[in-house]
């Protein structure tokens, strides 16, 4: 998953553009809030499966920036892939 298709995931979640001129800013200083981060879960989900993510009980950290929670989904998705038959 390229960061423009997690952003894209995240913008169709939420339903509205995000700031992504800073992808080191946090997920809420671009404007996510926990309600925004749930929907986000949820399509993450829906499209790969219950995604493990680090020491938070599969919740998305509002204190992750867009880089980080990129980096978290696709170290998941190559694991995944590692792990395939």
């Amino acid at each position: 998953m390229t960061l423009e298709e997690l952003i894209d995931l995240i913008e169709e979640s939420v339903e509205r553009a995000i700031d992504v001129d800073f992808p080191n800013r946090s997920l809420a200083e671009i404007g996510l809030d926990s309600l925004d981060l749930v929907a986000v879960a949820v399509s993450l989900d829906a499209a790969f499966g219950q995604i493990e993510l680090p020491a938070t009980e599969g919740m998305i950290d509002p204190a992750w920036s867009l880089a980080e929670l990129h980096h978290f989904v696709q170290a998941f998705l190559d694991r995944q892939q590692g792990s395939a038959p």
